[in-house]
């Protein structure tokens, strides 16, 4: 240890002492997300660009008509994901508000914690619900929707399993 950096225990003003342990890194919010803020990425990544184009060969009305229908049906799976995703926070909440009632506000925490931790799995439960959604309540041009909702989906697990790998090699820097 350098001479200038030194660890003094003073004694307690009361009670007996205790052990303090010093943490190997420095803390698990900041490595242990990655696969959560992956997986978010993932998601705005796959709401980008445009999926679906009219046939060839339609009037130009037709055509004009057929754009704006697979905008709007990208849009509407857009939101009714995000909107899913809000459910699953809200329902995660509430159930570990549930487990402990007497301690709320704690538990609200809790339940913000662990959407954080399991983001990438919500994520998969908010795309379930939106594609149970949109075969219930189908938009004009269905299709289109899905493929939106299959190209956030899938980049937000792809993103989110890089984020685990990210998270893994941090933490083995972390144990080594």
């Amino acid at each position: 240890m350098p001479e200038d950096l030194r660890f003094v225990a003073h004694p307690p003003e009361r009670g007996r002492r205790s052990t303090t342990l010093l943490a190997s890194g420095c803390c698990c919010c900041c490595c242990c997300c990655f696969h959560s803020v992956g997986s978010l990425a993932g998601a705005l990544y796959g709401m980008r660009g445009t999926l679906g184009k009219p046939a060839p060969g339609l009037s130009p009305e037709d055509a004009v008509r057929i754009q704006g229908e697979l905008k709007a049906a990208g849009k509407f799976a857009i939101k009714i994901y995000w909107k899913a995703l809000v459910v699953v926070a809200i329902i995660t909440t509430l159930v570990s508000i549930a487990f402990e009632p007497n301690r709320a506000l704690q538990q609200v925490g809790v339940g913000g914690l662990i959407i954080l931790g399991f983001m990438p799995a919500g994520q998969l439960m908010s795309s379930l619900l939106a594609l149970i959604y949109i075969n219930v309540f189908p938009p004009a041009q269905k299709p289109e929707a899905l493929r939106r909702l299959g190209r956030i989906t899938l980049f937000s697990f792809l993103w989110g399993c890089i984020g685990a790998v990210i998270t893994g090699a941090v933490l083995a820097g972390i144990l080594h």
